[in-house]
């Protein structure tokens, strides 16, 4: 992607597993629409399955799921009203459509609030409808847009534990994250993007040896705050930086 967007990123995943984009800004501009950019889309193409976006949009939108960073539910619909809309919106039946939001409300643990105001349900929760709706219509690629920011650390590990058995269900997943043990703990492979430009990508153990054994902090004045080794049976020493 050109133009604001990631520069000579190109992805080619099986069908499972996890990738990631780690990134310390992958746009130079927030507010450029990346993901759908027109001209890059003309430039170098984008196929998702095989379906090329510009000539089969329909069937890309079909094969791809989206979970936002910001939350964009219709706020004045419960959490099964919410689901039904984009379900609809996928042209699903209502015998099919039915099963499957009572399906995935039960995998995301959301049966109890279900006829409840979206306004009302927690941070955690509404990540995880969020998620549940982007995949009511089955979708082969999912992609995930920092789905742990701003989440506490118990919420954040059972975001982790989805999002794994997403994938393990055989959807591919992309997510986004600045988090660098989020990328370890979930990704099959990591590419590291720097304003625009693609870093580096390796699989996560790749990258932890090439880091070393140690993870050093230290503040502002220069002062180390701690030298932490290699810890957690093999995990990342970044991972504590």
């Amino acid at each position: 992607m050109e133009n604001g967007g990631c520069r000579d990123l190109s992805l080619r995943s099986p069908r499972r597993g996890v990738r990631t984009a780690w990134a310390e800004r992958c746009r130079e501009d927030d507010d450029h629409p990346y993901a759908h950019d027109a001209d890059a889309a003309d430039k170098r193409g984008i196929r998702i399955g095989g379906a090329d976006i510009r000539r089969d949009p329909r069937v890309v939108k079909e094969r791809i799921g989206v979970v936002p960073q910001h939350v964009n539910f219709d706020q004045e619909l419960t959490c099964w009203e919410n689901m039904e809309l984009h379900a609809r919106l996928h042209h699903m039946g209502h015998e099919a459509r039915t099963v499957r939001i009572e399906e995935l409300l039960t995998e995301m643990e959301l049966t109890e609030v279900r006829n409840d105001n979206v306004r009302r349900l927690s941070g955690g929760m509404k990540r995880r409808l969020l998620i549940a709706r982007a995949l009511i219509h089955r979708p082969q690629v999912l992609f995930l847009d920092e789905p742990t920011v701003a989440l506490d650390p118990q919420i954040r590990r059972h975001i982790w534990d989805l999002v794994r058995e997403i994938a393990r269900g055989g959807v591919t997943v992309l997510l986004t994250t600045h988090y660098i043990e989020e990328a370890e703990a979930l990704c099959d492979r990591v590419s590291i993007i720097n304003k625009g430009v693609l870093v580096d990508v390796q699989t996560p153990r790749t990258f932890c040896e090439n880091l070393g054994a140690y993870a050093v902090e230290w503040d502002e004045e220069g002062a180390l705050l701690s030298l932490l080794p290699h810890a957690r049976g093999g995990a990342c020493p970044c991972a504590y930086a």
